[in-house]
Formats: C-alpha cells, structure tokens, sequence
C-alpha cells in the first residue's frame, strides 16, 4: 500500500492506499496474540485494539478534510492543496496533524498505535516484521510530507478562502481532541483493551 501512495497525486487515492497499509501494520500486531501473555502490554490483540480505535479517529479527521477541499472545491490533486494554509488554516492544520498520526510520529495516537503493534512483533521474537513495519512507516512520511508541503509551502493558484460548516469544524475539532487524548492518556485505552481480551478469552 505504502509504495503504490507514493505514486498517487490523487489525495483521496493516497489515503485510500494508505489504510490497505494500516491494515498490514495491523496484521504484524497479530502475530503476537498466541506467543505473549493477555496481561502482557505487548500482546498483540491489545495492540490491535488500540490501533482500531486510533485509526477510527485518524482516518475519520483525514477524510473529512480531504472530503470538505473536494466538495468546497472540486480539487482532488495534491498540487490543488497548494497554498492551502492561506484559504483554511483549519483544514491545514488538522490535516498535518491527522497525517502525523498517520504516520506514527508523536504527540499522536497513532505512534502510540504503532509502538504497541510493533513492540508486540519484538515481544514475539518477529524482528524482521517490526523492521519491516518501521520501514514503511518512515516510507509513509514521505507521501503525506507532499501533501502537507503543498498545503504549507506553496502558493495557492486561488486564494478564496474555504468556509467549513459548523458541523464539521466540531466533527474536525473531537477528531483531533481524540487523537491527541489517546497519546496523553493511553493507560485508559489500554486498559479498556485489556478488559475487552478478558471479555473474550472468559465469555
């Protein structure tokens, strides 16, 4: 997924081949459900519950940007989002920040996310998959730094501003609270996965 995002100009295409590589990253988490204990905090299942519910609201902020520049705009192309920081810091801004988190990189929920997929895969004795994870995440940055480049760093070809409705500026605004909450105060996510694998190995 990673290097076929590489090659899109299309945001929307971008993100899409973006979350067939969350779901890999995801997979690597798996592979240490049966070697680690349910208490461990790198057992894979609880990895992968926290990263369902870190990508629930990564995602779900990226596309509302991403949705909100095309319906404002009809704009899809990465080259569209030039200058976008002068039309709607908001948009700008949140879309660094989802993308970040995206990416794995912190104060976001998705390095919380990665580390403990990741360090489920370690925990497991899958070096090679944690490698392989981390590659593809630094490779990641790499097309989201596009987008966020042309936001940022680039003139916009039309300046009008971008209004948001009310509605989405609040569905942007808890999207972002959450991710960045899920980052600060992970004990309670963790321990909610926890309860949620107690739950399933004693019906």
């Amino acid at each position: 997924g990673n290097l076929l995002a590489l090659q899109q100009t299309n945001v929307k295409r971008l993100l899409a081949y973006s979350s067939i590589a969350q779901a890999g990253y995801m997979l690597i988490g798996l592979v240490g459900v049966n070697s680690v204990s349910l208490t461990n905090p790198f057992n894979g299942l609880s990895g992968v519950l926290i990263y369902l519910a870190a990508y629930l609201f990564t995602n779900l902020g990226a596309f509302i940007c991403v949705i909100a520049v095309e319906n404002a705009t009809g704009a899809v192309e990465i080259a569209d989002y030039a200058g976008m920081m002068k039309r709607s810091p908001l948009i700008a801004g949140a879309l660094a920040f989802f993308f970040l988190s995206l990416a794995g990189i912190p104060p976001t929920a998705g390095f919380i996310a990665k580390f403990f997929v990741f360090g489920a895969a370690l925990k497991s004795g899958y070096l090679f998959l944690a490698a392989i994870g981390v590659v593809m995440s630094v490779v990641s940055v790499f097309y989201y730094f596009n987008v966020v480049r042309a936001c940022f760093f680039l003139e916009p070809k039309d300046a009008s501003p971008i209004q948001l409705s009310r509605a989405l500026r609040a569905t942007l605004a808890l999207s972002a609270a959450a991710v960045l909450l899920l980052f600060l105060f992970t004990q309670p996510l963790f321990n909610f996965a926890m309860l949620s694998m107690s739950g399933v190995a004693n019906p």
